[in-house]
């Protein structure tokens, strides 16, 4: 319960930036490489390779630029009202690796064509939950959060998959 507090009164952006970009980046890619291979190991592989890196970079950058900010902080002599960088990228990597299975995980068990429908209606009902939860942490209209971050959000992920349809063409793959 501890770590559920210190995460709503400090790390709150880290989860919400880990949560949304472990769903889009995830879904972006996957539905790209669906729409641009339609081999199922490839985009299982892909989805894999993604969330590993970009949770450890998400990690990385959150821990480097909280650090940045205390050392900043610290020179201006202020009070450091700033979560510890380890917190911070522990939040950052956790929530992307945790957000970035959601798209992946119906292709893991459905065809493509199947898991493609699984995988966007699961990254929707997941973006919608946490921009939910986000406009209750911060006091704010939580229906206007959450459309807010699903009609975002999946603007982004719609670039994906155009990217994987224009690519796949534009270097005419089978």
């Amino acid at each position: 319960m501890q770590l559920f507090k210190r995460i709503y009164t400090g790390g709150l952006r880290e989860l919400i930036f880990g949560l949304e970009d472990g769903l889009v980046s995830t879904l972006g890619v996957v539905t790209g490489v669906v729409s641009g291979t339609e081999d199922r190991k490839v985009v299982v592989l892909s989805g894999f390779i993604l969330i590993l890196v970009e949770a450890l970079s998400m990690a990385a950058g959150t821990f480097l630029s909280n650090q940045a900010e205390r050392d900043q902080e610290k020179l201006k002599h202020k009070r450091d009202n700033h979560i510890s960088p380890i917190f911070g990228a522990a939040v950052m990597g956790v929530a992307y690796m945790m957000a970035g299975a959601v798209p992946l995980a119906p292709y893991l068990f459905f065809p493509l064509s199947i898991g493609l429908y699984y995988s966007v209606g699961l990254t929707v009902i997941t973006l919608f939950a946490a921009g939910w939860f986000k406009g209750v942490a911060t006091k704010t209209p939580p229906l206007r959060c959450a459309t807010q971050m699903v009609v975002v959000s999946l603007s982004a992920a719609l670039l994906g998959y155009l990217v994987g349809v224009w690519g796949s063409q534009l270097i005419m793959l089978p």
